[in-house]
């Protein structure tokens, strides 16, 4: 199972990919994965500015919380060559609807 330290280590290696052009996770059901692990993960998402694809799935995550999702999507606007982006994050029930809506809606 994969946990924030994980991630973190995981992290640390993307950030030395800058011109990767797409990255794909499924973290669905991973509870070891928390928002320490969205926040590392958020950091090396802001150095990858050559992505066009991003595929995140952290479906049925009891650990994450509004602050993660947050800290995600507040990276992603440094990607502007970003074509596709799917976010799931579906049954975290930690997680408010609204915080979904407003941080991956907007323009």
């Amino acid at each position: 199972m994969v946990s924030d330290q994980g991630l973190y280590q995981i992290s640390q290696g993307l950030k030395r990919l800058s011109s990767l052009k797409s990255l794909s996770f499924d973290f669905s059901f991973c509870n070891g994965i928390t928002d320490i692990a969205l926040s590392h993960l958020a950091k090396a998402l802001k150095r990858l500015i050559s992505l066009q694809k991003i595929n995140l799935r952290c479906d049925l995550n009891n650990q994450i919380t509004d602050v993660g999702v947050e800290k995600i999507g507040k990276s992603l606007k440094n990607l502007a060559l970003l074509q596709i982006l799917k976010l799931n994050f579906a049954g975290c029930k930690k997680i408010k609807d609204s915080i979904r809506i407003r941080n991956f809606c907007q323009n």
